[in-house]
């Protein structure tokens, strides 16, 4: 299974070259079959090609970096540790791509499709707040400003970025006998799915709280303050591969089968991947006491965290999906609309000092056109 798994370390090129030779072999034993020239108008398309897109809302964000400055009173001003994690935040939503090719040779109940879904979403957040310089009494009794090391701030950046990819490879049949309606079609199909998930971040905090301003009788002398930091970075990701099953059924609304229809469309798959999950975490906190009554000194108010954790470990992940949507269908083109949803359950390493399975989902409305080639 390892050496399966290692083929798709290259998996964009994988991808596109992978869709690419295998649409166009489809096209051209198409383009070069006797049977083309023969075909009259009321033969059915034998290879239909789709392309769409899907409004995806994410489910399996990983945990938050905290350290213990973040609650300590006063917090780190402007504001306090619920604002530190909630910075850390993954965007929820994404727009994923996907396209499919399906072969049904002349005749014939059986069908061949290649199918893939890809979708990446990342950013960045940048936050810096501080306090305006204070007006101090001088012993002279005139206003100067306190110096800008005197100032209390707070300092987030959080980088992040995911992507996902499904390919799926399936042989199926017709099977429509009716049970569905006269104007129904039923497809039960098997095959190979293929999943990648990544995700990466990286956090850096720096703050400050209020700033002691010392005195010398009327002339602020010196200050003194206590520094926090925390550097964090991650990756985590799943590679697998396993057999999975579908159906897809549909059932003519209104208008003519084989002119133009409005039907209801319904479907449900399931896989079993067998791969491994993947978890890189480092992160480091330190807290410390700035004087500079003399000389600047620093004196630890907490020992230095500094923990990596790397693991790697093979899973079994369970999927299961399923759609729910409304298309118009013309004798060689289909417009879809619906609602799609994709659960892998187990799928990502979401723990930070140890290990913690979470469920990866893609849900959302999706939306694809179709268009059918020969006859």
């Amino acid at each position: 299974m390892s050496e399966l798994l290692n083929a798709y370390d290259n998996q964009s090129r994988f991808q596109e070259r992978l869709l690419a030779t295998v649409s166009s072999l489809i096209l051209a034993a198409y383009a070069g079959s006797p049977e083309r020239a023969m075909a009259d108008e009321d033969s059915r398309p034998t290879v239909w090609i789709e392309v769409g897109g899907q409004m995806e809302a994410l489910q399996g964000l990983p945990d938050t970096f905290v350290a213990p400055f973040m609650f300590k009173s006063p917090t780190p001003v402007p504001y306090g540790g619920g604002a530190f994690v909630g910075l850390q935040r993954d965007r929820q939503t994404t727009f994923g791509e996907e396209g499919n090719v399906t072969f049904r040779p002349k005749g014939s109940d059986w069908l061949f499709s290649i199918g893939a879904r890809y979708g990446r979403v990342g950013g960045k957040r940048h936050v810096h707040q501080q306090t305006s310089g204070k007006l101090l009494a001088s012993a002279s009794g005139n206003k100067i400003y306190a110096p800008k090391y005197a100032r209390a701030f707070a300092d987030t950046q959080f980088h992040y970025s995911e992507s996902h990819t499904v390919l799926d490879f399936n042989a199926g049949k017709d099977v429509g006998i009716g049970l569905i309606g006269n104007y129904g079609t039923s497809e039960v199909s098997a095959g190979i799915r293929f999943a990648q998930f990544s995700n990466k971040s990286t956090l850096a905090i720096t703050a400050r709280p209020s700033v002691e301003i010392h005195y010398l009788g009327a002339l602020p002398v010196f200050s003194a303050w206590n520094q926090y930091s925390l550097s964090a970075n991650r990756t985590r990701n799943f590679k697998g591969v396993g057999p999975s099953l579908a159906w897809k059924g549909s059932v003519a609304l209104f208008g003519e089968p084989g002119s133009s229809e409005l039907s209801l469309d319904l479907g449900a798959d399931a896989s079993v991947l067998f791969g491994r999950q993947k978890a890189i975490v480092h992160h480091k906190t330190t807290a410390g006491h700035v004087d500079n009554k003399y000389q600047s000194f620093y004196v630890p108010l907490y020992p230095t965290r500094d923990v990596p954790s790397s693991r790697s470990r093979s899973v079994v992940i369970p999927n299961l999906g399923g759609t729910a949507g409304i298309s118009v269908k013309y004798f060689d083109a289909k417009l879809s609309f619906g609602y799609r949803a994709d659960f892998f359950f187990g799928a990502m390493d979401g723990g930070i000092d140890s290990a913690r399975r979470d469920n990866v989902g893609f849900y959302g409305p999706f939306a694809t056109v179709s268009i059918g080639l020969g006859g």
